[in-house]
C-alpha cells in the first residue's frame, strides 16, 4: 500500500498537509491517522490543489494519494506504511510521477502533445502490474535499487521513465518518484495492510487518549485496533528519515 526496498505503499501523514487531503483544521491529526489506517477513505476532503487536480484529471473523482516505495517531499509528524495494494477491484491506479503536480504543471514538461489529463492516462498503470513495473524500471533507471530510496542530492534516475517529463540539474523527486491512487470510499483495512507507523515522541500517548476519548470503535475493537497498531508503530524525532532508513535497509521485503 514489499520488492526489495522500494515496494511498500506509504502514505504521508501530517495534520497540516498530506496526500490529496487537506484536515483543514476541523479534523484533528489523530483523526486523520484513524481514517486513513481503517480505510476510512470516504471521509477524507480533498485540498483546494488536489481538488483542481482531480477536476483536471479525473473529472472530479476524488482519490486517496500514496508514495509507491518512497515519498516526498517531507512530510511532518507521522508516516504509514501499507504493504503493497496490488487488487485491481479497487479501481485504484498507479502513475510514475505526481499526478498533481503534472496537472497543475508544476513538473515541467517538453511542449507537450497531450494535455495533462491525456499524459497521466497514457502513463497510469494497474495496481496488479505496477510492482513488476517498478522494479524493472529501477533495475534500468539507478545503479542500486536502493537509490530510488536515498536522499542524497544527485542521486536521481538515470532518464525519466516518462519522456515527457523534464529532467536537468537536480530534479525533485515528485518528477520521477511512483505514486499510487485509491477512490477516495470507504475501504476494507485487509485491503490495505498498514505494516509499520513512525510518529514523533508522545504522538502514541496521544493517539491512544483520543481513541479513548471519542470512541470510534466499539469496546472490543478499539482494544484490537490499539494492540495492532502498538505493534507496528514507532515513535521518532524524524518519522520520516525513520521510514526512508527502514525502506533502504529492506525492513519491508
Amino acid at each position: 500500500m514489499p520488492i526489495d526496498e522500494a515496494d511498500a505503499a506509504v502514505q504521508p501523514e501530517s495534520p497540516t498537509d498530506g496526500p490529496g487531503q487537506d484536515p483543514t483544521g476541523e479534523i484533528e491529526w489523530q483523526e486523520l491517522l484513524f481514517r486513513r489506517v481503517t480505510g476510512r477513505f470516504g471521509t477524507l476532503t480533498p485540498t483546494e490543489n488536489t481538488e483542481k487536480a482531480e477536476s483536471i484529471l479525473f473529472g472530479g473523482q476524488h482519490f486517496v494519494y500514496y508514495g509507491v516505495g518512497r515519498n516526498s517531499p517531507h512530510f511532518g509528524d507521522y508516516v504509514t506504511v501499507f504493504a503493497p495494494v496490488q487488487n485491481d477491484a479497487l479501481r485504484g491506479a498507479v502513475a510514475p510521477f505526481d499526478t498533481g503536480g503534472i496537472a497543475l504543471r508544476k513538473i515541467p514538461v517538453r511542449t507537450p502533445k497531450l494535455t495533462p489529463k491525456q499524459l497521466v492516462a497514457r502513463e497510469s498503470m494497474q495496481l496488479s502490474t505496477h510492482q513488476s513495473e517498478l522494479r524493472a524500471w529501477i533495475r534500468d533507471a539507478f545503479d542500486r535499487p536502493s537509490d530510488y530510496n536515498s536522499d542524497t542530492p544527485g542521486t536521481i534516475p538515470t532518464s525519466p521513465r516518462v519522456p515527457e517529463v523534464i529532467f536537468g540539474g537536480n530534479p525533485d523527486p515528485r518528477r520521477w518518484a511512483w505514486e499510487g491512487r485509491l477512490p477516495a470510499v470507504r475501504t476494507s483495512p485487509r485491503s490495505v495492510r498498514l505494516l509499520a507507523a513512525y510518529l514523533r515522541p508522545g504522538y502514541l500517548k496521544l493517539y491512544r487518549e483520543w481513541l479513548s476519548a471519542e470512541k470510534p470503535l466499539r469496546s472490543t475493537e478499539n482494544v484490537r485496533h490499539q494492540r495492532n497498531f502498538l505493534r507496528v508503530a514507532t515513535e521518532t524525532m524524524d518519522p520520516y528519515s525513520g521510514m526512508m532508513e527502514a525502506l533502504r535497509n529492506g525492513r519491508f521485503s
